[in-house]
């Protein structure tokens, strides 16, 4: 089908459509204004509006001859027009399934504007059915993808609207992406719902042409199996006799096939899948076969096996399997040079390390699965890959988890740290587990990690004493008994963090040091920093303007803001004050510097004024070509100085301007100058400066992990390794002993002088504030520090090398600020008095961040937007490999939620109780996560986490077999689920919310506060959330006042849960608190 073949017959279903170039499309949309600013409908892939607004917009000579056959319709149907270019390039039945979506559109677009328009009850009713939760998600899918903008946000009917006419679309074009669009929408009940609003089968009956399809197909671009599985040749066994470390067989099955010899590569490929049936832990435990590898691996080697000559990813897939195999033959040795030698060699200098060869083995598997989404496969064939190498891959860990687990116990038990009561038990089990995933994840361990995990944890290191500061604390004692149980595994302490940990115990472990710190040191030398600061920042804009440098450092200053800094660390009333004063001073200018005159210029007579024809016309014809011709006359007095000269040349810049501008071919060209400026400021707005610091951080982490692969990758190549000859042996010990001192030295360099330097978030303002302080040192240091090094290395390059060590040596103090904070969390005594919401997600996410858009969190939403971007732009196998590889994502996301609830509710439960409880499933939404906890044999208990408005709310959903636990094990299961909503960051538990409540009365958390409906209210009671008090009432609503809201009844995030009393409950020393959690029960999701 030709392109006018494709708009013809759009045509005849729908008369009313026209196609336009998009710059016309999208200056109907903004001219399209409704009192707000906004636009009706703000999307620009399709408008629709009467025919005198049409006409009243588009210029005589810009309409298509065919809108004037239509003309007596009442509406037009404007969509962007396609060029014969896209149309080749894209693919005639991608750009019919996209024409089709946007028409489908467009026509609910129109049945709403001119059929049936919803009263503001009936619009409460369908929201209400839908779900706040469901209809904050459509909210921000909606925004999201551009269909509403900022200031539709809060326009319930315009969010319905678009929601519908996106149902519509997704339903009859691309019902299976319709769950990537909303995943918490129980489809069902909404497709009944917009039954009441909209015929939507008969729409899309009557204007879908059977000649188009509904569904853009996913063609498989890369084709098919080019050579099948002969059944022969796995009747017998592989005629090969050389096992796969050996032969490389990997290499030779790839060159084998791309010579056209399949049986031969057969050979190889089949010896490749007996040495992965033979990994550690499969030929007992967990046994797979080697013929059904061979199966799901054959279609790796067999696709485009002729296609290239080089190696593509599907190869390299197939080397990264092989090395995992070769992996576990040689398996690992590791060398203690300095135990060799004190030992005068009674001890071998080389030992086996087997948890070393596992890591190995798994990392090369994991390499291979993350290669899976990038490589040429369909999803008939990546599926049973990804079943089966995630099967080899659980084994293989499982086994290393085992290994390593026992050496982490073991060096706990070594460490002396204390252990009493079920609190500290779990806390210890928690410890071990989330070292493992370090371990797992990074393949190795170091004192840094350790210490990062002890920090995080509720296992705490009581003060130091005289002898432990002597020997070491235990931290140190763990970091010394890893290096010796897991070697090549666990990198012992450097000697500067194993000082600076030293150094900092007699600081945070001691009640004089923690006094000094607390009331002088974070005071006063905090209130120093911040001054040096603020000062540099005034100063540069100072001098940046042609003023002079502000001095703001002071005694006086210094005391003052070091007492006012005291007051916050000291005095939790006067942090709150605080807090609360700088959020009114906030809202106070966004009221006077957004809200007031986004109100001003909405109101209905301002809108007619700015669209009347007297300012439009002053608009056109005087203020936009005056201000040109002023930038112009700018430029003027470097050519002429008369004045006369000069007011000549402003009148002519003037009359040029406007008749430029007021001309047909100029409103086209300031139209398209217009849009391109705005184009640009909105992706500078929206993507390039929220993104940088996030861009730049990320390209500093992976600078820092490529060095450090690069450091890893040759002490791998340096390691020993069994069957290896003397000479060879001899070469790598003392290779690898040059390379300890220079991987040392490097280190050094990276993680104290570079990293700081670089990292953004380090380097203001303790970085900054340190180059003014050594920088009138920076001399005097560099000619001191080089003068050692000059008889060995001359001026030239030992003054090179000291002046560029003492222009990084600032990194120090950003290094060690950070590396204190950590070492403060050690202790017992700085124990937070509260349980602090813990970290989830691999990138530091906490539950909230994992759900709620921003900077740097939104996880979940993100990935959501990414898998809708390719279901978008779905034109071939390639997209559905993109969805595949974010939807891996999410289960990662997944999983990673299933272990924090094991670990926090499941683990200590199961301490308690004999229950068997598993997790069942964990479903993830754009706002959403929903957590299935299962007893042996009787119905899950479900529970919710949702974002809304920027609040982290709970709920137990579906007690399941929950609702049958009476007494001390219904309390049991509060205090848990207590727990677990504190280390969750929960703002508010909707049982909380419920019993505060009347029965009949609905609720929402919206932008605006919490809003209550009492029975048959159309409008709601808003209320403003605050930290303490009763909740202020901001709005009246209809209906009967609900009962005043208390903040430490109602927002659980004010009460937390404490420590002690934590503590004290799971000990048996005190009486226990009812927190509720359970009573009463929701019994849907829809209820709220």
């Amino acid at each position: 089908m030709t392109l006018q073949e494709l708009t013809a017959e759009l045509r005849d279903v729908c008369p009313e459509l026209i196609f336009l170039p998009s710059r016309i499309v999208r200056r109907a949309i903004l001219a399209s204004s409704v009192g707000t600013y906004g636009v009706l409908v703000p999307h620009e892939h399709c408008l629709v509006l009467e025919r005198s607004e049409f006409e009243a917009i588009v210029e005589p000579h810009e309409r298509p001859q065919s809108s004037e056959a239509n003309g007596v319709l009442r509406w037009a149907v404007l969509l962007p027009e396609i060029s014969p270019a896209t149309y080749d390039r894209l693919g005639a039945e991608w750009v019919a399934n996209a024409l089709w979506r946007t028409l489908l559109h467009a026509l609910v677009d129109k049945h709403f504007l001119s059929e049936r328009a919803l009263e503001a009850r009936e619009l409460a009713a369908r929201v209400q059915a839908i779900g706040h939760t469901e209809f904050d998600e459509i909210r921000a899918v909606l925004q999201a993808e551009g269909l509403v903008g900022p200031t539709q946000r809060s326009q319930d009917a315009v969010i319905y609207r678009e929601f519908v006419a996106l149902f519509v679309e997704l339903t009859t074009c691309a019902q299976q992406a319709l769950g990537d669009f909303f995943p918490t929408l129980q489809q069902d009940v909404v497709a009944e719902l917009i039954r009441k609003d909209l015929d939507f089968e008969a729409l899309a009956g009557l204007y879908h042409p059977p000649a188009l399809p509904l569904e853009a197909k996913e063609t498989d671009e890369e084709g098919a199996t080019s050579v099948p599985i002969n059944d022969a040749w796995l009747r017998r066994e592989a005629t090969s006799e050389e096992s796969p470390h050996r032969t490389g067989s990997a290499k030779r099955a790839v060159r084998a096939m791309q010579q056209g010899e399949p049986e031969a590569a057969f050979d190889q490929l089949y010896a490749l899948s007996k040495g992965l049936s033979e990994l550690p832990s499969l030929s007992s435990d967990h046994p797979v076969e080697a013929k059904a590898l061979f199966r799901v691996l054959w279609p790796v080697l067999a696709r485009d096996s002729t296609a290239a000559q080089q190696l593509n990813q599907n190869h390299r897939f197939l080397i990264d399997l092989e090395r995992a195999v070769r992996a576990h033959h040689d398996g690992a040795l590791t060398m203690n040079l300095r135990r060799f030698v004190t030992t005068r060699g009674q001890e071998p200098l080389h030992q086996n390390s087997p948890e070393l060869a596992l890591l190995r083995i798994h990392r090369r598997l994991l390499k291979a699965l993350a290669r899976l989404p990038k490589m040429k496969l369909t999803a008939a064939d990546e599926t049973p890959l990804r079943s089966a190498l995630e099967e080899v891959l659980a084994a293989v860990a499982a086994a290393a988890r085992h290994s390593i687990g026992e050496a982490i116990e073991g060096a706990l038990s070594d460490s002396g740290l204390l252990v009493e009561g079920v609190v500290d038990e779990v806390a210890r089990q928690k410890l071990v587990e989330e070292s493992l995933d370090s371990i797992m994840e990074r393949s190795f361990s170091s004192l840094d990690l350790v210490r990062d995990s002890l920090s995080r944890n509720n296992l705490k290191m009581q003060d130091v004493r005289f002898e432990q500061f002597l020997r070491g604390d235990e931290l140190l004692s763990m970091d010394r008994s890893l290096a010796r149980r897991l070697p090549g595994v666990h990198r012992g302490g450097e000697v500067y963090r194993s000082v600076l940990q030293r150094g900092s115990a007699l600081f945070f472990g001691t009640r004089v040091g923690r006094g000094v710190t607390r009331w002088g040191v974070l005071p006063f030398g905090g209130a120093y920093v911040a001054l040096e600061g603020l000062q540099h920042i005034v100063s540069l804009f100072s001098r940046l303007f042609g003023g002079p440098n502000i001095h703001l450092l002071s005694l006086g200053s210094l005391l003052l803001v070091g007492v006012f800094f005291f007051a916050l660390l000291h005095s939790r009333r006067f942090a709150h004050a605080t807090l609360t004063g700088l959020r009114w001073f906030g809202a106070g200018l966004h009221h006077v510097f957004v809200g007031l005159p986004k109100w001003f210029f909405a109101l209905p007579w301002v809108q007619r004024i700015l669209s009347s024809a007297v300012i439009t016309a002053l608009r056109r014809w005087f203020l936009k070509p005056i201000l040109i011709a002023a930038l112009l006359w700018a430029w003027v007095p470097l050519f002429f100085v008369d004045p006369t000269v000069l007011i000549a040349v402003g009148c002519v810049a003037f009359v040029l301007t406007n008749l430029l501008i007021n001309s047909r071919v100029g409103r086209v060209l300031e139209e398209v100058v217009w849009e391109a400026i705005m184009l640009t400021w909105g992706t500078i707005r929206h993507r390039v400066l929220p993104n940088l610091l996030r861009w730049l951080v990320f390209q500093f982490r992976r600078l820092t992990n490529e060095m450090e692969r690069a450091i890893y990758a040759v002490e791998e190549a340096l390691r020993a390794q069994r069957g290896q000859s003397r000479p060879l042996l001899v070469i790598k010990t003392i290779g690898a002993s040059l390379w300890f001192l220079i991987a040392y030295i490097l280190r050094i360099y990276i993680t104290l002088l570079i990293e700081p330097q670089v990292n953004p978030i380090k380097h203001f303002p303790v970085v900054t504030v340190s180059h003014k302080m050594i920088l009138p040192f920076s001399l005097t240091l560099t000619a001191w520090l080089s003068a050692p090094l000059e008889p060995v290395l001359g001026m030239v390059l030992s003054n090179g090398i000291v002046g560029t060590t003492v222009f990084l040596l600032p990194g120090v103090f950003g290094f060690l600020v950070w590396e204190l904070k950590e070492n403060w969390k050690l202790y017992e005594a700085n124990r937070s008095q509260r349980l602090r919401p813990d970290v989830i997600g691999s990138h530091g996410e906490t539950m909230l961040r994992l759900l709620r858009p921003g900077f740097h969190s939104g996880t979940v939403p993100k990935l959501f937007a990414k898998i809708r971007k390719a279901e978008r732009n779905s034109r071939g196998e390639r997209d559905a490999r993109a969805r595949r590889r974010h939807r891996a994502a999410l289960d990662h996301v997944a999983h990673k939620v299933e272990t924090f609830v094991e670990r926090q509710l499941v683990a200590i439960l199961q301490r308690q109780t004999d229950w068997r409880l598993t997790i069942k499933r964990v479903q993830l939404g754009s706002n959403r996560i929903s957590i299935f906890v299962e007893r042996t044999g009787q119905r899950p208990m479900a529970l919710d986490f949702e974002e809304q408005s920027g609040w982290l709310v709970a709920g137990v959903v579906d007690p399941g077999w929950a609702a049958a636990e009476q007494g001390p094990h219904r309390l049991l299961l509060e205090w848990a689920l207590a727990g677990l909503y504190a280390y969750a960051g929960v703002d508010f538990v909707r049982q909380h919310i419920r019993a505060a409540l009347p029965a009949d009365c609905r609720y929402d958390l919206s932008d605006h506060g919490l809003q209550v409906w009492p029975p048959g209210a159309a409008r709601p009671w808003t209320y403003q959330v605050t930290d303490s008090g009763t909740f202020p009432l901001l709005q009246r609503g209809d209906g009967a006042s609900p009962a005043p809201l208390e903040s430490d009844l109602v927002r659980f995030g004010t009460q937390g849960v404490e420590w002690r009393d934590w503590r004290a409950y799971w000990e048996r020393t005190s009486s226990a608190r009812e927190w509720g959690m359970l009573t009463p029960a929701l019994t849907s999701r829809g209820e709220a």
